[in-house]
């Protein structure tokens, strides 16, 4: 029962304006959280359409939908920064993401580990076909651009062979890429020197980009789990960009 209310308000909030327009939710004696840090507060929230209109103290108005929330919580939407529901949403008859809604997911980051697509507006028109359940961040993959360049090759890139890799993180980046993965741990990332990461997030900084990591080493099989995690570190702060380790 809670997960099925908490699917419906979430479809609802997410719907298209011009379907949800004139529907209106109250949810009603819910632990609010606005997701400032602050402590919960016992109110009622308002929907109308894809939009909150109104919190506080609501019990004398009346809605199309009204749900009681004693008990639980009500909270913004929750992101996930590592989603591996790319390829799913891009399905036909899975891209309204009713197992995300119900366990509150409204945004995801496709792409992780430096995989996905180089052509991120083909995949945006894959992932919108149907229609999105969820918000889609997309981040460009460190390992596909490489792949791209100079496949499965355990060595390092040629000066030109960079300056493809840079162009092919420039090009997602136009097309609406909110940062830059790497799967280190994996090939090709892991054939990849820190040097030429730190190359291809400097193309992500003037976007206000990010940097996203499965980390080199995760015990010690290679670097040792702490130098992995400076790698990382390292990165975001030579490129001047948030770096996030992902796993």
């Amino acid at each position: 029962m809670i997960l099925r209310a908490v699917a419906l308000l979430t479809l609802l909030a997410l719907a298209k304006p011009a379907v949800a327009q004139e529907q209106t939710v109250l949810i009603l004696n819910g632990r609010v959280m606005d997701g400032s840090g602050n402590p919960w507060v016992r109110a009622d929230v308002l929907i109308q359409g894809d939009k909150i209109i109104e919190i506080g103290d609501l019990s004398d108005v009346s809605a199309d939908d009204m749900v009681d929330a004693t008990g639980l919580y009500v909270t913004p939407g929750f992101i996930d920064t590592h989603s591996h529901s790319g390829p799913g949403l891009a399905t036909v008859g899975l891209s309204h993401a009713e197992p995300l809604l119900a366990m509150g997911l409204t945004t995801i980051f496709a792409n992780p580990d430096g995989g996905g697509p180089i052509d991120l507006s083909a995949q945006r028109i894959a992932l919108e076909r149907d229609g999105l359940g969820v918000n889609v961040a997309q981040l460009i993959g460190h390992g596909s651009a490489r792949s791209q360049v100079i496949g499965q090759q355990n060595r390092v890139a040629t000066p030109a062979e960079l300056d493809r890799m840079r162009a092919i993180v420039r090009e997602a980046m136009d097309e609406g890429a909110w940062g830059l993965s790497s799967g280190t741990f994996y090939v090709p990332g892991n054939y990849a020197p820190p040097e030429e990461i730190e190359e291809l997030a400097k193309v992500v900084a003037p976007y206000q980009g990010s940097y996203t990591s499965h980390h080199r080493d995760e015990s010690t099989y290679s670097i040792g789990l702490i130098a992995a995690i400076d790698e990382v570190i390292n990165v975001g702060r030579v490129a001047g960009i948030p770096a996030i380790l992902t796993q």
